[in-house]
């Protein structure tokens, strides 16, 4: 077989690069190769135990279809630069015109005694393993979440929800630290106790221990904490092994890629969690890995794929925002830790405000937003913000956007958004435009 276009991985990285690559050009012949039957959606993997069925959760096979998308659900062997083939398991060779790899990331493993038990599970797993996880949780009554990342924390107030004895084991000071400054972790810490959670922190796993099963999770404290099921959320590493059997030039993030998404074979483009970033502000190496940056990753190999290399990424800035409960908290660019650790020179200003006016025309909360400048030439270089509405996802973005077109802090005071009552806050209460108008007052 032969085809324009081979992509290995069907993830939204790996999908998204097949269906932008089909606009560009609706003739070319594309094939798309993955090895599970089912590809889940990612980020609404916490919602499966209380939300929505776990079969509604997956990348529908149909979109293939309906975009005339080859789908083979088969393993990738090896790959042939030479002779420009993949070579998969049991579908024989394909010869592809370009290549790309699109193999996501995989669970970044513990390593301590007992994880083998039934009823340890990693978060990042394939379908049949999370099937098997939903059935356990179904017979549980007590959970362990092993990490208190936005997707440890978005499980566990659904599983509390649902009536579930849950508990967070967090290595640092405080839950979503390595997203958040520690005023703002703080904020989602205090909600989720006073629904019942129980939060341990500065405290990481000894081992898993339970007769054929898992019984009892020990803490490095020397604690013991009954457990049906433990769901494992520490982190994930790029899934780089067939690249380095093929090759390809791979570091500690990822395969290397230029701008383009190229690596260092003219053939064959990489995009998603496989592929290394660079951060935009520093334009260092960063552990960047979001079903969003795989999706315009993707869109971007195939434009220059088809149109040859125009255009670029020039660095990512990252956006988080995640819905636990009521809350609504998001961030975009640098936190004040993070900038510190960069050993950047900033100013960070913060201001609370309300989400809607007049506080008679509807319900109305605090929206709060932190907003970072670089001293000096006071660039924008982040923003964290917390709220009830959805709005806060729209800031979010914002903030993303004028970090990413080096905006100032005077830029921002001579701009305007919409604005509407039952929407936003005022327009005279705006919070990126006033801290802007503080910073310049400094």
């Amino acid at each position: 077989m032969e085809a324009d276009l081979v992509v290995i991985g069907g993830g939204p990285a790996g999908t998204e690069a097949s269906l932008a690559y089909r606009t560009i050009d609706p003739s070319a012949k594309i094939v798309l190769i993955r090895d599970s039957k089912k590809q889940l959606i990612p980020c609404a993997i916490p919602y499966i135990f209380t939300r929505i069925p776990l079969e509604k959760n997956i990348i529908g096979d149909d979109v293939f279809e309906r975009n005339n998308i080859e789908l083979i659900i088969d393993r990738v062997i090896s790959i042939n630069r030479f002779s420009r083939e993949v070579i998969l398991e049991r579908h024989g060779k394909i010869k592809y015109g370009y290549l790309v790899l699109a193999t996501g990331s995989k669970p970044s493993k513990l390593n301590v005694k007992g994880e083998e038990l039934d009823g340890v599970f990693y978060v990042k797993e394939n379908y049949e393993r999370i099937v098997k996880l939903k059935e356990k949780v179904n017979e549980a009554s007590s959970i362990a979440i092993v990490g208190g990342g936005l997707a440890g924390v978005e499980i566990a107030n659904e599983l509390i929800e649902a009536g579930y004895r849950v508990t967070i084991v967090e290595p640092l000071k405080h839950v979503l630290t390595l997203n958040f400054d520690e005023d703002f972790a703080i904020k989602v810490e205090n909600y989720l106790r006073n629904k019942g959670v129980r939060i341990t922190t500065n405290v990481s796993i000894s081992s898993f221990e339970g007769l054929g099963k898992l019984e009892r999770v020990i803490l490095s404290s020397g604690e013991s904490i009954e457990a049906d099921v433990a769901i494992i959320t520490t982190g994930i590493i790029a899934n780089v092994e067939l690249a380095e059997k093929s090759g390809l030039q791979t570091t500690h993030y990822g395969v290397r890629v230029d701008p383009f998404m190229l690596t260092n074979d003219p053939r064959i483009y990489a995009v998603g969690d496989c592929a290394e970033k660079r951060d935009f502000i520093t334009k260092k190496p960063a552990k960047y890995m979001l079903a969003s940056i795989a999706a315009m990753e993707a869109r971007v190999a195939a434009v220059n794929i088809a149109k040859g290399n125009v255009v670029k990424v020039e660095g990512i800035v990252p956006k988080y925002i995640s819905k636990i409960g009521d809350i609504v908290i998001g961030v975009a660019g640098f936190t004040e830790t993070q900038a510190e650790e960069h050993k950047l020179k900033y100013t960070a200003l913060g201001m609370k405000v309300k989400d809607k006016y007049p506080p008679e025309i509807s319900e109305t909360h605090d929206l709060e937003v932190k907003l970072l400048f670089l001293k000096g030439k006071r660039y924008l270089i982040g923003g964290q913000v917390f709220g009830y509405t959805d709005y806060v996802g729209s800031l979010v973005n914002t903030i993303g956007s004028l970090i990413e077109n080096y905006v100032t802090a005077e830029d921002i005071v001579a701009s305007a958004k919409a604005a509407h009552p039952q929407i936003t806050p005022s327009p005279i209460m705006e919070p990126l435009e006033n801290i802007a108008l503080n910073i310049l007052k400094q």
